[in-house]
């Protein structure tokens, strides 16, 4: 599945997933201020890696500039965000 959408503040999202039969599946998603910063080659503010299980858990990364957290997500998509100090921030993953 490949696409994009731009949320109510402007900021454009490019989505790639790969489902698998198994229920399992891989999805980065890319963030940027707005398409015209898209369409300008600038490169994204944000990029999430998540590799999902078929029960909905699953983990990944989530890089902004050159920082990047770990992120663990629940089977009821709440998810964890880990910085490198063993700091963690839950959000909302549906």
């Amino acid at each position: 599945v490949d696409g994009f959408f731009i949320n109510p503040d402007g900021y454009y999202h490019l989505i790639t997933a790969t489902f698998y039969s198994d229920g399992s599946g891989d999805m980065t998603v890319k963030v940027w201020e707005s398409e015209q910063s898209y369409l300008n080659g600038n490169p994204p503010l944000l990029v999430i890696n998540i590799h999902f299980n078929p029960d909905g858990s699953g983990d990944g990364t989530l890089t902004e500039g050159s920082d990047e957290y770990r992120i663990q997500v629940e089977q009821d998509g709440t998810m964890t965000v880990i910085d490198d100090q063993g700091r963690t921030q839950s959000v909302a993953g549906y």
